[in-house]
């Protein structure tokens, strides 16, 4: 009898030892499950839109599902994830992200903020409990220091109404330095960067070449930078959080020389046009005519300055030009003469800065040309009423000149085939001119340096009277005003520069073997036409095709590689230039090609493609240091990136390996696949019912054997 009992609980035994412990896990409840805390940041100065993730804390909690459940299949209770559950703050969280909150902070910008008391957490339920779940939770806190917008113009000049120094560093000659405020089209706003303490900062770069030219004006001598001065400065200006402050020490300077003039030689002098007018006070007939200096008939004064004065001493040779012109004997008239041509230096060179005035009347009358019927004061109120006035501006040939009619008092004579109309009332009416130009490009006022043209000369064409040179009003750039970008944008060595290492490439077949590369422009691509976006503002966009640089990257890292998902994935993608302030400037994201190995790799980590209803798959679905891999690695039913909305997973047929795990830095195990499938309720049923058939017959016939020998 003890043999049959110790033969009956040995096969027992056998029994118990041969069924799957996991079968029971299926069925049971209340399992434990280990789940990994992350912290995540917004951050919009990061490439993603968010921090490198902070793992908090590993947290043991309890399956809240009760019913008979598969043993992949857990639900948590959302709750104790809480951030005071975990010790973090609740300062600026915005919720949980559960696996997808890349997607979340790329797109959208903000996070989801689960509703429910409690969320599938799928779990490995091999080995003992508690059980790691395969999927992350992400506590998703607010950018606590967002990234400033970009100061405009008029915020910078407000700022720097002490920008320029010009200082003039002579030993012989002491001239006072000058401080300039920040004038537009003298400056560039570079891009708004983080520095390594955590701060906004953008830099003002400040050109010195327009305020050297003002201090030559004011001070009537020409500089030019010393020899080791740089023609470019910055100025820093930071974000306090609230507003754009100067950081860096202002004004900049720049230190300047006199320049050494030459004395004008006679070869200078005498090719110099319009140097001397010669006019005749009797005969209206008998127009101006202009020469230039002929030798042995003048004195060349000294240099002061930028300056020279050429004084005429010898009056016959031009009236003897000038009678010959007009057909006619000339003397001079005694009562006004002007003998001397002001000379200035600019740019290299002497230039006629105001002409001698020669006065003759006429001696014997000469000939006089023949009379032409002028036009009627009619036709000239009807000239008047088109492009009458000219507005141009002098800081900028990026403005154009416009032109505008009269409406005022006006007074006119007629010379020959010519009619010059003078505009009594154009300087009382100039700020309306300006008015309408800002209309058109804003921030300029009257020109300091150019005194407005009065003066209309209207010229008989044979058929009819027309303005051949209009009135002029002569504005400057005082606030930036409108920068117009020529119409064919920014050439192409331009655009190159700007987008070099913006186009990416990343392969999601092999990853880790196949590291993401950046490249320039490779060809392949069609720029676009400019647009106005706004007031102050244009675009520029650059369509890009995935083939050359697909076919780079195959190269580089040399594997075959085709364009990943080219049904769903597009073949060409568009990278926009904007241009503002005159400056064009890429201020957008980079663009990225997803590649795909032509042949064998593992699309979505080991032996698990990452379709179906597993949504974890990808190369590395959670951990490391970038939960979620690459920009949106997001693997499962999405792969390519785009915005996923977040769903309940389903039960997986056939599971992933858990995550990445970040903390235990051990990546031996990350690229394995589950090869176990994970048991569901029922599955060993057949299984089980033979083995316990064959026992239960071995059990009989032991005893059988017993009984005999007994």
């Amino acid at each position: 009898m003890k043999k049959k009992l110790f033969v009956l609980l040995m096969a027992l035994l056998m029994v118990m030892t041969m069924m799957p412990t996991t079968a029971f896990a299926a069925n049971g409840t209340g399992h434990q499950i280990s789940v990994k805390i992350y912290k995540v940041v917004l951050d919009s100065s990061k490439p993603l839109g968010y921090q490198t993730p902070e793992l908090i804390t590993t947290k043991t909690v309890t399956c809240q599902d009760s019913t008979g459940h598969s043993g992949y299949n857990h639900f948590v209770n959302l709750k104790e994830f809480h951030p005071t559950a975990v010790d973090a703050p609740t300062t600026d969280w915005t919720g949980w992200e559960f696996d997808l909150y890349y997607t979340k902070g790329k797109e959208q910008g903000t996070f989801y903020n689960w509703a429910k008391d409690k969320v599938n957490a799928t779990a490995n339920v091999t080995g003992p409990e508690p059980y790691p779940c395969s999927k992350n939770f992400y506590l998703v806190y607010k950018d606590s220091n967002p990234t400033p917008q970009k100061p405009s113009g008029v915020d910078v000049e407000s700022l720097l109404e002490n920008a320029v120094k010009i200082n003039c560093v002579n030993t012989a000659v002491s001239h006072d330095p000058k401080t300039y405020p920040l004038e537009g089209g003298t400056y560039r706003i570079g891009n708004v960067v983080k520095n390594t303490v955590g701060e906004y900062t953008v830099d003002v770069t400040v050109t010195a070449a327009e305020y050297v030219k003002k201090y030559n004006a004011e001070k009537n001598v020409t500089h030019e930078l010393k020899t080791d001065e740089e023609s470019e400065k910055v100025i820093t200006l930071k974000h306090n959080g609230t507003n754009w402050i100067v950081q860096s020490n202002v004004p900049v300077m720049f230190d300047v020389v006199c320049k050494e003039i030459p004395t004008p030689s006679v070869e200078d002098i005498i090719s110099l046009e319009n140097a001397v007018i010669v006019d005749c006070t009797k005969q209206d007939a008998h127009p101006n005519k202009t020469y230039k200096l002929e030798k042995d008939s003048y004195l060349v004064g000294q240099v002061q300055g930028n300056e020279c004065t050429v004084s005429i001493y010898e009056t016959d040779p031009y009236i003897a030009k000038y009678n010959t012109d007009v057909d006619g004997t000339h003397q001079l008239n005694n009562q006004k003469q002007d003998y001397e041509v002001q000379l200035s230096y600019e740019n290299g060179k002497w230039t006629v800065a105001n002409p001698a005035h020669i006065y003759v009347e006429c001696e014997t009358g000469g000939k006089i040309d023949p009379p032409t019927d002028g036009p009627s004061k009619e036709q000239i109120l009807w000239l008047l009423s088109e492009k009458a006035v000219c507005v141009e501006c002098t800081t900028t040939t990026n403005h154009e000149d416009e032109y505008y009619p009269y409406d005022g008092d006006f007074t006119y004579s007629i010379v020959g085939t010519k009619c010059r109309v003078t505009l009594t009332e154009l300087d009382a009416q100039a700020q309306a001119y300006i008015d309408q130009y800002n209309s058109a490009y804003r921030g300029h006022e009257k020109s300091k340096y150019k005194e407005t043209s009065l003066i209309i000369e209207l010229e008989n064409d044979k058929l009819k009277w027309v303005i051949k040179t209009p009135a002029r009003i002569y504005v400057e750039c005082k606030t930036g005003g409108e920068i117009i970008p020529p119409i064919d944008g920014p050439s192409e060595d331009v655009i190159k520069s700007l987008l070099s290492g913006k186009i990416k490439v990343e392969c999601r077949t092999n990853a880790a073997a196949h590291s993401a590369k950046k490249y320039g422009l490779l060809g392949g691509y069609t720029i676009g036409e400019v647009k106005k976006v706004s007031d102050t503002a244009y675009m520029l966009s650059v369509e890009i095709e995935a083939e050359p640089y697909i076919s780079k990257y195959s190269t580089d890292t040399a594997c075959a590689h085709n364009l990943e998902a080219e049904k769903t994935q597009p073949s060409k993608r568009t990278i926009v230039l904007e241009y503002v302030n005159g400056e064009w400037f890429f201020s957008g994201t980079e663009v990225i090609f997803y590649a795909a190995c032509s042949s064998g790799g593992n699309t979505g980590g080991g032996g698990n493609t990452g379709g179906g209803g597993n949504t974890p798959g990808g190369n590395n679905p959670g951990g490391g240091d970038n939960p979620g891999g690459g920009d949106n690695p997001g693997g499962g039913d999405n792969p390519g990136g785009g915005t996923v909305t977040p769903v309940e997973p389903t039960n997986p047929t056939e599971p992933t390996d858990p995550a990445v795990d970040p903390a235990d830095g051990n990546a031996a195990d990350d690229e394995q696949g589950n090869t176990q499938k994970v048991p569901q309720t029922g599955d060993n049923m057949l299984m089980e019912f033979a083995l316990y058939a064959f026992l239960a017959v071995g059990a009989v016939l032991e005893m059988r054997k017993i009984k005999k020998e007994a």
